[in-house]
């Protein structure tokens, strides 16, 4: 993600371990990462059609 060349790069970023965690197996103590991801569907979308009006004659 921020170039790195190895995996051993990455796990010295505490800013990345912190947010994604560490490889299960890497470390002898596994660290969860802060952030979660659930999926996302979009089934009820529906569309607005925004119409400006001139303010002036609000005719």
């Amino acid at each position: 993600m921020r170039g790195y060349d190895a995996p051993d790069q990455e796990a010295q970023d505490r800013q990345m371990v912190r947010l994604f965690g560490n490889v299960r197996g890497e470390e002898a103590t596994f660290a969860a990462g802060r952030l979660y991801f659930f999926p996302t569907f979009f089934d009820r979308l529906g569309l607005e059609v925004i119409n400006p009006h001139p303010r002036e004659g609000r005719r």
